[in-house]
This record gives structure tokens, C-alpha cells and sequence, in this order.
């Protein structure tokens, strides 16, 4: 459990403040258990560890170890939610100067287009023994028409089906389960899929597909990493 030493803080505030702020502050934790409070309808992370989907974690596991075993680099293409979490985690969990599994980079969360030129050119840049990088992009958006995203994606899926035969499966897009401009293209060329649950907020969607799969390439235990989080919810 976290506990919060403001004792130092304590003297900027009256007793009459400190009462008060403690009162909304409790107010604020009943509402959110009894999901009483204002935006109660985006609670949905409460009922992942309430009730864990293990299939889909499973699921999700495999996939990510099959990519992190044969792929050279992995691209997460959302903004805010949709990469922070993951980049979090694996900024946290990976060693820092230890190379294992493919490299993870990040794309869609600015409109730089030097950025994404300069990705582009290094994707196509051979490797050590001359060969060509393996990639996978995984772009994550509940909407698909964030503007950052769909930039950043209309460019990256030019590139891998002009650069790969199998480009269809080296796609893989997070999104709503219906609606939206990504589903379109989804139904279109026919890349896999995994929903991001309607109740879940983008800032609280790591421990759903969109952060788990990114976690899982990169050699992390999302089991582990879920379990743990369930575990300390319940017990709090």
C-alpha cells in the first residue's frame, strides 16, 4: 500500500482545510468503489481485475512471444494512452543496456514528418548481415481518426505492403469493437484485431490489449505483470 507522509505539508494548511480536503478526498474513494461518482461509466479497468479474461491474456502471450521471437522491430503506433502505459512498463521492467527481442519504437503520438522519415529509412536499412528487418506495426486507436495516429499509420502500412509479401500479418490494430474509421480498413484488408474494451478510459488501458501486447514482445511476463496487479487490487 502507498502511504503519504504530509506532515511537512501540513503546516501550509489549517486544520479547517485539512478536514475539508480529506473529507472530498473519502468522498471521492466511496463514489469511485460504489461507482456513484461522475464517470462511473469509464470504471471498466475495475471489472478487468475483478475478473480477469485468461483466454485473452493467454492469447495475447502467445502472439507476443511468436513476435518478440522472430521479428527485428515492433512499432506502437498510438498517442497518450494508447503507448504511455506500455513504453512505462518496458521502460521499467527491461535493462536499460541489455539488447533481447526486437526493438520497440514508437510512432503516432506527433505529426513530425522528419521523424517518421527518418524511421522509414531506418527500417529499410540493412542489418549487420545484410538482410532485411523484420517489422510489425501495432496501431492502437479507439477511433482510428485521431489525426497524429492515422497520419503516422497511413504511412507505416504503405511501407510494409510495399516492403512485405505478408503484410497483412505483420498488422495488428487495437481499436472499438464496432465503428470507427480503423474498423473500416480492418474490414477491409483483413488485419488482425483486438478490442479495447468501450468502458476502459485510453489512460487506464494498459493492463487491456493495448498495453498487454506491446509488454508481451518485449519479453515481459504479462501474466505475472497482470496477476500481480489483480492480486494487490483485491487486496487493497
Amino acid at each position: 500500500m502507498i502511504k503519504a507522509d504530509i506532515s511537512r505539508a501540513r503546516k501550509f494548511l489549517t486544520d479547517q482545510e485539512y478536514i475539508h480536503a480529506h473529507g472530498l478526498a473519502t468522498k471521492g474513494l466511496e463514489e469511485l468503489r460504489q461507482r456513484t461518482g461522475p464517470g462511473s461509466e469509464w470504471l471498466g479497468w475495475r471489472d478487468l481485475l475483478e475478473e480477469p479474461n485468461v483466454e485473452l491474456i493467454a492469447q495475447i502471450a502467445q502472439l507476443g512471444k511468436a513476435i518478440h521471437d522472430s521479428v527485428d522491430v515492433f512499432i506502437v503506433c498510438g498517442i497518450g494512452g494508447s503507448y504511455l502505459g506500455a513504453k512505462a512498463v518496458i521502460d521499467a521492467l527491461k535493462p536499460t543496456f541489455v539488447s533481447s527481442g526486437p526493438e520497440i519504437l514508437f510512432a503516432g503520438h506527433h505529426m513530425s514528418g522528419s521523424y517518421l522519415n527518418d524511421m522509414i529509412a531506418y527500417l529499410k536499412m540493412p542489418k549487420a548481415d545484410g538482410s532485411q528487418k523484420k517489422v510489425v506495426l501495432n496501431v492502437i486507436s479507439k477511433s482510428g481518426s485521431t489525426l497524429e495516429t492515422a497520419l503516422s499509420f497511413r504511412i507505416l502500412r504503405k511501407y510494409i505492403h510495399e516492403e512485405f509479401d505478408d503484410a497483412v500479418e505483420r498488422i495488428i490494430c487495437t481499436t472499438s469493437e464496432t465503428g470507427g474509421v480503423l474498423n473500416r480498413v480492418i474490414e477491409k484488408e483483413g488485419y488482425k484485431k483486438f478490442i479495447i474494451p468501450s468502458d476502459v478510459g485510453g489512460r487506464f488501458s494498459v493492463l487491456t490489449p493495448v498495453g498487454l501486447l506491446p509488454i508481451a514482445v518485449a519479453g515481459i511476463s504479462i501474466e505475472e505483470l497482470f496477476d500481480g496487479a489483480a492480486s494487490n487490487y483485491k487486496a487493497l
